[in-house]
């Protein structure tokens, strides 16, 4: 998205424009031109846009310029253009127009009735385009990289060229969308909208991320290797997010509307993929724990599961140690597998694991004689613990993963 204060600086001269209002709002970003005399159109902005206005609708009406200022700023729009002259003379921007502008940090310029506002929209739709089309490129870029297609190698050329360093540092974050109405509803009319907000927030809080976008997925490719403020923008844009999501809506969004979760650190563009796979199980975590941003730092022992690329060699593992007694309970819809991972959880304690299970001691005591017996292994040898211990992670690793 085109930034208002860089092409403001760019086109300035070249079309005589004068910023009378709002200088705080330069900061800001716009996603397209719109011309509008209507106040009644309106309904048609989606937000970002930059409109222009010749005023031919206030003659007449002292006050039609502030009204119009108002509803612009109401509808979230990134400034506006005077073409004054004929329609708006300059003493019709009145003290009391500064200050809104001003207090609303909304950037109000002034273009000479002699400058067209054919040319001034062709050449702003141009940029737009243009950089629409660079975007794009970084974005396709990205994805081949994450996803290490055919194109890799020209990808990772093309990113250097727009200013990723190869051995730079980087972090991927995910959020995912649960399936549903609301997500439908942000998917169908809601991305133009949330694409100005996240580039707005980027842009005021001078950040340095890419956003992708895939099927019931945001990607975030985060240029630094700071976590601390990682997490808390990410919090932030997750807010924005569901507050677009609602306004897509029309109404409040479910608490599984959507998670996150942040990858570890990448050393390099080529370590992308591993960050991306590290964001991805920490979002699967934040949805198995009901939470809504979980980090990949916080997964402890998972993280030496998730390392492991061969799934089936963390399903053989569980078989071999828990295959007996799964297998038993199925058969006889008994509950032992989850009577020995209480047992195991609570370092051996009868007492301790009958009260996790909300059942009488003895039952503990006839569960753990039959275990015994069925698994012919000693439970209180340490490392028969710890083998044990270790399949239970791995199943339960694996459900959160849905392998």
């Amino acid at each position: 998205m085109a930034s208002l204060k860089s092409i403001y600086e760019q086109t300035k001269a070249k079309y005589r424009l004068e910023l009378a209002a709002g200088e705080d709002g330069l900061d800001g970003i716009f996603n397209w031109v719109y011309i509008s005399e209507d106040l009644n159109t309106a309904d048609f902005l989606q937000g970002g846009e930059l409109v222009i206005t010749t005023g031919v609708s206030s003659v007449g009406d002292p006050t039609w310029l502030y009204r119009f200022i108002k509803t612009m700023i109401a509808h979230q729009t990134s400034g506006l253009i005077v073409n004054v002259g004929k329609y708006v003379r300059r003493d019709d921007i009145t003290d009391k127009i500064h200050a809104l502008c001003d207090q609303e940090q909304f950037p109000l310029f002034l273009m000479p009735w002699e400058v067209h506002i054919y040319d001034i929209t062709r050449d702003y739709y141009n940029r737009i385009f243009e950089e629409t089309t660079e975007s794009h490129e970084i974005s396709r870029a990205f994805l081949s990289v994450l996803y290490r297609d055919s194109d890799y190698a020209k990808s990772i050329h093309t990113l250097e060229n727009n200013g990723c360093e190869i051995a730079g540092k980087y972090c991927v974050a995910v959020v995912e969308f649960a399936r549903g109405a609301a997500q439908d509803a942000l998917a169908s009319n809601g991305m133009a909208r949330l694409r100005y907000e996240i580039g707005k927030y980027r842009n005021e809080n001078s950040l340095a991320f890419t956003m992708l976008e895939t099927r019931r997925k945001l990607l975030f490719i985060w240029k630094m290797d700071d976590a601390e403020r990682i997490g808390t923008a990410m919090e932030e844009l997750l807010a924005k997010i569901r507050q677009v999501g609602a306004r897509s809506y029309g109404g409040k969004v479910a608490e599984d509307f959507c998670v996150a979760g942040i990858g570890g650190t990448a050393v390099s563009l080529a370590r992308l993929k591993a960050s991306h796979a590290q964001a991805v199980a920490a979002a699967a975590m934040a949805k198995y724990r009901g939470e809504e941003l979980y980090s990949y730092e916080k997964m402890g022992f998972f993280k030496l599961l998730l390392a492991i690329e061969d799934k089936k060699i963390l399903k053989d593992y569980e078989k071999e140690q828990l295959g007996e007694v799964l297998a038993y309970d199925k058969a006889h819809s008994s509950d032992y597998t989850e009577t020995l991972y209480q047992f195991l959880l609570h370092q051996g304690s009868i007492q301790a694991a009958a009260a996790a299970m909300f059942c009488h001691r003895n039952t503990i005591n006839y569960r753990m004689k039959v275990l015994r017996e069925f698994l012919n292994r000693d439970l209180t040898d340490t490392r028969t613990q710890f083998e044990l211990l270790t399949a239970f992670q791995i199943r339960e690793y694996l459900r959160i993963m849905g392998e």
